[in-house]
């Protein structure tokens, strides 16, 4: 079993529960049927936008991983062949596959979105987890859990404190996230079919997420955390 690995998850709408979205109201201050049309229609690309940050309506699209091996960091990822229930739920059994076989995770944000939007997309889709990961706050930012939260690490397990992946990475190391492409261009991305942009993106982010993750032992987290 290995010591850790980081993981981070990339999210688009599932379209096939589209219609299961509130139909949006237009601003009643609009009364021109063309302008009012286009209002609704605004906001129902707003709303489809959303989905990807619901795991009631979204779907993870790339799963990415990364661990440092003989001194180099390793990044790999699994993502979805096709946007369809059967796809995603082989994407779902190969993390939970993959996560057995680590003491640790470690992700950037995980206990507010991907440990929650991969258990609830599990559980719609039948998949059973291989293992229980904690996302009690306070356990995952100081180490003792089995999921490591570095951001929650980083603020002392305050959730609402300011600090992204981005900013830390740039004011640690001088670099930041993937240029060009950020959480809110993944869905465009995926449409246009630049799938492997988003996986280089979310590996990437796991990569980032590492070099953070290793630079906190000692200051936010114990030596011990890192041991192998």
């Amino acid at each position: 079993m290995g010591s850790q690995v980081v993981i981070d998850i990339e999210t688009i709408p599932n379209m096939d529960v589209a219609d299961l979205l509130p139909e949006p109201q237009p601003d009643s201050r609009l009364k021109d049927p063309v302008k009012v049309a286009a209002d609704i229609e605004k906001k129902k690309e707003k709303a489809t936008g959303g989905m990807s940050l619901d795991p009631n309506f979204g779907r993870v699209c790339v799963v990415g991983y990364a661990e440092r091996r003989n001194g180099e960091i390793v990044a790999w990822d699994h993502w979805l062949a096709e946007t369809t229930d059967d796809a995603e739920r082989e994407l779902l059994n190969a993390f939970w596959e993959s996560a057995r076989e680590y003491r640790k995770i470690a992700t950037f944000n995980g206990a507010g979105f991907d440990i929650p939007f991969l258990l609830r997309r599990s559980w719609l889709l039948d998949v059973k987890p291989s293992r229980v990961f904690e996302t009690v706050l306070w356990k995952c930012a100081t180490g003792e859990a089995n999921h490591i939260d570095a951001r929650l690490a980083l603020s002392g397990g305050d959730a609402r404190a300011k600090g992204t992946m981005d900013l830390f990475s740039r004011l640690k190391f001088g670099k930041g996230k993937t240029d060009g492409m950020d959480g809110s261009q993944v869905w465009p991305a995926w449409q246009d079919g630049r799938v492997e942009e988003v996986r280089a993106y979310c590996r990437e982010d796991c990569v980032r997420t590492l070099e953070l993750l290793e630079s906190l032992y000692g200051y936010y987290l114990p030596e011990v955390c890192n041991e192998q």
